[in-house]
């Protein structure tokens, strides 16, 4: 009997070693990310992000029952290819954007993964997107 609970333990072994992360892509600018990125969120708003290779930036959100909004704008370089700026030239999502300019991160990419950190008037929001099929 304790043979066969020592032979149940061992063959359950140890677990598998977790495949590591992917890795991080060199961001020199927006050339490095540009195409279109989706994401949906808990709330089902569902995101699409197109981003050109010379920094134009378009957000489109479907809000459910609330409608489609739009954000549009072009990303000025920051302190660094990862962080930048942008004055939004048209948004329909945020009636309390008055202008001014936001912050944007990029926290992670991958090629296939893009995660965005978007802050404005001391608020971050971090959203993940996922390259759009057709953008491959």
């Amino acid at each position: 009997m304790k043979l066969a609970l020592v032979l149940s333990l061992c063959a359950c072994g140890s677990k598998p070693t977790p495949k590591p992360p992917p890795a991080q892509l060199e961001i020199t600018g927006p050339a490095s990310f540009a195409g279109r990125w989706v994401a949906d969120d808990d709330m089902d708003f569902g995101y699409s992000l197109e981003v050109g290779a010379d920094g134009a930036f378009v957000l489109v959100m479907d809000r459910g029952k609330l409608g489609r909004c739009e954000q549009k704008g072009t990303l000025a370089v920051g302190s660094d290819p990862r962080s930048y700026k942008i004055a939004y030239a048209k948004d329909t999502c945020d009636r309390e954007y008055g202008g001014g300019t936001i912050d944007i991160a990029i926290a992670s990419f991958t090629g296939g993964e893009l995660v965005v950190v978007t802050t404005f008037a001391g608020t971050a929001q971090r959203r993940t997107y996922a390259r759009a099929p057709e953008s491959i």
